[in-house]
């Protein structure tokens, strides 16, 4: 991961701005409890991805501004939608775990995680208002604005389609569909809003559009794997839990497709079952790497990404380009 070094130091150049920004804004909010439930997993770290997108968009894109400040409210809003989508997640998968602590609800209970996710999403739309008139004109945030409401409810469809479809097995179409809805689409429209402010053109925004979409695919693809072969200790998930949940993967389909007699009835045991044991879990996850369902899914993984990068030769030249070039590369390699 020693390459990665560059692009690991920039996006953490872009957290700390965004973060500030963020605590800043939650700063008032009583009572105290109420914003150190909002904050949680914020502090806990994460990648800072999504911010890192809508930064590196208005970067790649911009031909008016010479510093990253205009771009902030809005890559902090995309942050806090994204902190707001993983506290009432974490609520529905009943996940004790998230970024090496406890999620939200186990923490502070339910209600207050609830009415926490709420005050994450309420701020989104403050932090980009915040912009207005400073570094944006009202027309670029009414777009902002619009995309992020598309994106909130794309998310939820998104989200109800995972849930409908635990325990089901689906076919690939069928998975990256609920893919770009519930993790590509957050991506677009960080791609997009950060294009936005820079006032890019159309070509540029729809070539930004397809990058974000196929990265999106590849992350989650590769987040599946990790859920399934990963390491407690580097996620900060509790690696089985997707299998125990019978959440719909590339990696299940392809298992339970070529699974037959024991293999089959290994895999039975635990997929869908909340309750099954570690031990079992452990030979399920050896009989899909027999299977070759997880080299299966890295391939996939590995054509979006491409794909991702293939859409960037449309942009011009520069710094922030090859940086979404190289955050392709490292999703793929991540180990977190």
């Amino acid at each position: 991961m020693r390459r990665f070094k560059p692009l690991l130091r920039d996006v953490g150049r872009v957290a700390k701005r965004v973060d500030r920004f963020i605590t800043d804004l939650l700063r008032d909010v009583k009572p105290r409890l109420l914003r150190t439930a909002a904050l949680h997993l914020i502090r806990a770290g994460g990648k800072r991805l999504r911010p890192y997108l809508c930064v590196k968009a208005f970067e790649a894109t911009t031909r008016r501004f010479i510093n990253i400040e205009p771009v902030i409210p809005v890559a902090a809003a995309i942050e806090l939608l994204h902190n707001f989508t993983l506290v009432h997640d974490d609520i529905m998968d009943q996940s004790d775990m998230r970024r090496g602590v406890p999620t939200v609800h186990i923490k502070f209970g339910t209600p207050l995680a609830i009415d926490a996710g709420d005050l994450l999403f309420a701020k989104v739309y403050e932090a980009v208002l915040s912009g207005v008139g400073r570094y944006y004109s009202v027309h670029v945030a009414h777009r902002i604005l619009q995309e992020i409401t598309h994106v909130s409810v794309t998310l939820c469809q998104g989200q109800a389609e995972d849930i409908l479809r635990e325990k089901t097995l689906v076919s690939p179409s069928e998975y990256f569909h609920i893919v770009e809805w519930k993790t590509s689409s957050l991506m677009i429209a960080a791609v997009r809003c950060g294009a936005y402010i820079a006032r890019a053109s159309k070509a540029d925004i729809d070539a930004l559009s397809t990058y974000a979409k196929f990265l999106g695919v590849g992350f989650q693809i590769v987040d599946d794997i990790l859920g399934v072969i990963g390491v407690q200790e580097v996620t900060g998930k509790p690696v089985g839990d997707d299998l125990r949940a019978g959440k719909p993967t590339l990696i299940l389909y392809h298992a339970l497709s070529h699974a037959k007699g024991s293999a089959r009835r290994i895999l039975e045991k635990v997929v869908g079952n909340p309750s099954a044991s570690d031990r079992d879990v452990k030979c399920a996850i050896e009989t899909i790497m027999q299977l070759g369902s997880i080299d299966y899914a890295r391939k996939q993984a590995r054509d979006a990404l491409d794909r991702a990068k293939q859409a960037l030769s449309e942009l011009r030249e520069s710094d922030a380009r090859q940086r979404l070039s190289d955050l392709a590369d490292f999703v793929l390699e991540r180990t977190y």
